[in-house]
């Protein structure tokens, strides 16, 4: 069998073979350089063909535009800070039907992660926000939630145009104990490459009478009441109290 590759944070290894690569791809050049090693140990041609397909399916956007991904995560490298050298890889791609690729930031350092998908703005058939095609992006203290939500997110903006202020309804899809009910987006940034519009949507969980507040008074108002009450731009599952004034 070969090496498991479905969490690649756990290999040691990393941090000192990342160093190498540039921080917006280094995850990519490191899987298909560890996946070549390994086919080429592996005495059988059939399945060393299959194995570099399949696990290199997920990263292929990074690894083919890597340009492109340079600039256009130029602006969450700025505010954000560096992506992490490491991440987890899908047992199927996202074109397969599997989970959208995602980078991280803050792995490691604390229950919260911001994690932000690195496959989707390049795709044709995603219906553009009003500046343009997007990632997908969330800070979350729950990792399996996260990487499910954001890529139910990537599958509907397959099909739905998004923007900002836009809110979400995730309650059939978490159930009703689950403390987050709803999302609200938030336009992150937008980028210019080669005359085109690209950016990133910020999505926010928030609990059902924040989600209620949001689609009756407003969600840019939700937003500034989340920041003043501190939960911006935090999505806690272990978050039971709604800010003042949405309760």
């Amino acid at each position: 069998m070969p090496p498991d590759f479905r969490d690649a944070r756990r290999d040691t290894r990393l941090g000192d073979l990342c160093a190498r690569y540039s921080p917006i791809i280094p995850l990519a050049a490191l899987i298909r350089s560890q996946i070549t090693r390994w086919v080429q140990l592996c005495p059988d041609s059939t399945a060393n063909a299959s194995t570099l397909a399949f696990w290199s399916a997920p990263f292929a956007c990074l690894m083919d535009h890597p340009t492109f991904y340079e600039q256009l995560f130029q602006p969450i490298v700025e505010r954000l800070g560096l992506l992490d050298g490491t991440g987890s890889v899908a047992d199927v791609g996202f074109e397969a039907g599997g989970a959208v690729a995602l980078c991280t930031i803050g792995e490691g350092r604390g229950a919260l992660v911001t994690y932000i998908s690195c496959e989707l703005a390049v795709r044709e058939d995603q219906r553009p926000a009003d500046f343009g095609r997007y990632e997908v992006m969330m800070t979350c203290d729950d990792e399996r939630w996260a990487y499910k939500i954001l890529t139910n997110l990537a599958r509907m903006s397959l099909e739905s145009e998004l923007g900002h202020g836009h809110t979400i309804d995730v309650g059939p899809l978490v159930g009703p104990k689950c403390a987050v009910q709803g999302l609200v987006a938030e336009e992150f940034a937008r980028v210019t490459i080669e005359g085109q519009g690209y950016g990133f949507l910020y999505f926010h969980g928030v609990t059902r009478p924040e989600l209620e507040f949001a689609n009756e008074i407003g969600a840019d108002e939700l937003l500034e009441r989340l920041r003043e009450a501190g939960v911006y731009p935090r999505t806690s599952l272990h978050r039971r109290k709604s800010i003042e004034g949405a309760a």
